[in-house]
């Protein structure tokens, strides 16, 4: 695991990470969905060219993305 040689997860850039990663898990919370979920719909929404490829272990979790 090599994270710990990058920036944004050491010192003060790692307490920010971990603020913005509550923020969205309070988010999904709110709309009652996982945080992956909200994560895709937002990175379905930046264009037609844009074709994420979620991993599910099951086509109910990939459907289950709709309600976000």
């Amino acid at each position: 695991d090599v994270r710990h040689m990058i920036p944004r997860f050491q010192g003060e850039n790692f307490a920010k990470q971990i603020k913005m990663v509550e923020e969205l898990e309070a988010l999904a919370k709110a709309k009652g969905c996982t945080a992956g979920q909200p994560s895709l719909a937002w990175l379905m929404a930046q264009g037609d060219y844009i074709l994420p490829i979620p991993d599910v272990s099951t086509l109910f979790d990939l459907l289950g993305g709709e309600k976000c």
